[in-house]
């Protein structure tokens, strides 16, 4: 005899979701693990895992905007089908969404051939009009288009995230090299100039190398500012800067990033989370930074993993800086 279960996602299940999301939606083959992380990360939404027999049944994503409640990805093995495992998903959903006080809950059905089910389960067809629109993520918009008409002027897309509490979990192991991560004491203005062009030579970083060395010393041997390097076997391998200075309750990431030749060996993930509880140990009350359409292409999903929330977002106009590389 089979049993069915329905339970929250928990990361064991990822393979197996992205696996059913893959086959039952192959229109969206690239937007499904995208999906499912930022819906994790939410307070207001929710994943549900029906399992059969221990095998993976279904899906069902339960969402809330304060207002209505909305359905997404609601799926059934192929092979599961007409047994009740989406009528049971759906329920189990609706309830985490009641418990929410909204009492309304919307959904749109791509294939019309389970339009049925919904009907079954008190659904109707409304007269609303939906219209959407498929935006691309801030690592892909253009960077290099020339704003008004005028040459060699950059769109830039800036977004500003934030971290309102501590992690409350381990964080990941760091990998398996030697590792240091030492604070420069009164830094140096060679040192600086060294990190800041190894590490920000492919992402356009200019600001720094355009001030004088007063003007630099100034920003980086601030006592509210700190500047730490990571060394892996040895050698400088990338850099954090912490500044303190724009409010006593929050601490900006200033800057971060590894030089070329250690991206792509793990460290990224692991010197993220070193930062990020450094930043914790002075006790603020919001942690920040912001990244931008010049940075590495997962920068953005580096800084969420993390723990950041992105809460602003706007397009800059500046001057190409790369000429002056």
């Amino acid at each position: 005899m089979s049993w069915l279960t329905i339970t929250a996602y928990r990361e064991a299940d990822r393979g197996d979701v992205l696996d059913l999301w893959q086959r039952c939606f192959p229109d969206y083959p690239d937007a499904a693990a995208a999906q499912l992380d930022l819906a994790l990360r939410q307070s207001n939404a929710a994943v549900f895992v029906a399992r059969e027999s221990g095998a993976l049944a279904g899906t069902a994503m339960a969402g809330s905007d304060g207002i209505r409640g909305w359905l997404h990805y609601v799926a059934v093995a192929p092979a599961r089908r007409r047994r009740g495992i989406g009528r049971a998903l759906v329920r189990h959903a609706e309830t985490w969404i009641a418990a929410r006080g909204v009492s309304k809950i919307k959904l749109q059905v791509r294939d019309v051939d389970s339009r049925h089910v919904y009907v079954h389960l008190g659904y109707t067809t409304e007269s609303h009009e939906t219209m959407g629109k498929r935006i691309r993520p801030p690592h892909e918009q253009p960077v290099a288009e020339p704003r008004g008409g005028e040459p060699g002027c950059l769109d830039v897309v800036v977004t500003h995230l934030e971290m309102t509490s501590a992690p409350a979990m381990p964080g990941p192991k760091p990998p398996a090299m030697k590792l240091a991560v030492l604070k420069a004491e009164a830094i140096t203005v060679p040192f600086y100039r060294f990190l800041y062009a190894e590490t920000g030579r492919e992402w356009v970083w200019y600001e720094r190398r355009a001030m004088d060395d007063a003007a630099l010393v100034a920003e980086i041997q601030h006592p509210e500012v700190d500047v730490f390097v990571l060394y892996v076997g040895g050698q400088p391998g990338g850099f954090l800067e912490l500044d303190r200075r724009r409010h006593p309750a929050e601490i900006e990431i200033r800057y971060f990033g590894l030089m070329p030749g250690f991206i792509g060996r793990g460290l990224g993930r692991w010197f993220l989370d070193w930062s990020v509880r450094e930043g914790w140990r002075h006790a603020p009350q919001r942690l920040y930074v912001n990244t931008c359409s010049l940075d590495h292409p997962k920068a953005l999903a580096l800084y969420q993993r993390a723990g950041f929330t992105p809460f602003r977002q706007e397009t800059r106009a500046v001057r190409d800086p790369r000429p002056l590389a």
